[in-house]
């Protein structure tokens, strides 16, 4: 199951194999040639925002809101 603030997946989430290269290929050619990044900014920023907030309860032992804000 995944908590993010008062939304609960009533499921166990099923992660599927990545494809990094792809991922990476495509930043350097978003930075290299000015073509459009492969991931939309705000989603990178939920994403780090989630990875810094599981961090903090980890090191509180406490469940951290979430209070993302674009």
């Amino acid at each position: 199951m995944l908590e993010i603030g008062d939304s609960v997946t009533p499921d166990p989430l099923t992660l599927e194999d990545g494809q990094y290269h792809r991922l990476f290929d495509g930043l350097a050619q978003a930075i290299t040639n000015d073509q459009p990044s492969p991931v939309c900014p705000i989603s990178a920023s939920k994403v780090i925002y989630a990875i810094e907030l599981a961090q903090t309860a980890s090191d509180t032992g406490s469940r951290q809101p979430w209070q993302f804000q674009a």
